[in-house]
C-alpha cells in the first residue's frame, strides 16, 4: 500500500511540475514571441533556479511547441500530464495469477 501511495504522490508532483513549467513556457512566449529552446533560457531569464527534474530525478524534456514531457513515463505510473503524444501505457494485468 505504501508503494502505491508513493507512486501516486510522485505522479501528482510530476503533473504539477509539468503544469507549472508549461505555464512558464507560455509566459516566456508572450514576452519574447517564441518558446524557449531549452530550460537554460528560463534559467537565464531568472525563472528557474536549475534544470527541472521529475520526482525520480530524471530531467523533463522541453518540446519545441512549449510542451513539457517526462523522460521515462513508465517510471511514473498514474501521471496525467507530460506523456509524449505517441506514448502507450503498459497494460497492467487485471489479476495476479495464483502461485
Amino acid at each position: 500500500m505504501r508503494a502505491n501511495a508513493a507512486a501516486h504522490l510522485r505522479a501528482l508532483q510530476s503533473d504539477e511540475d509539468v503544469t507549472n513549467l508549461e505555464v512558464m513556457t507560455g509566459r516566456y512566449r508572450q514576452q519574447t514571441g517564441r518558446f524557449p529552446s531549452s530550460f537554460s533560457e528560463l534559467q537565464t531569464a531568472g525563472w528557474l533556479r536549475g534544470e527541472p527534474v521529475d520526482p525520480l530525478g530524471h530531467t523533463y524534456k522541453l518540446m519545441p511547441d512549449g510542451r513539457v514531457e517526462v523522460r521515462v513515463p513508465d517510471d511514473l505510473p498514474f501521471i496525467q500530464k507530460g506523456m509524449p503524444p505517441e506514448y502507450v501505457a503498459p497494460v497492467a494485468p487485471k489479476f495476479l495469477p495464483a502461485d
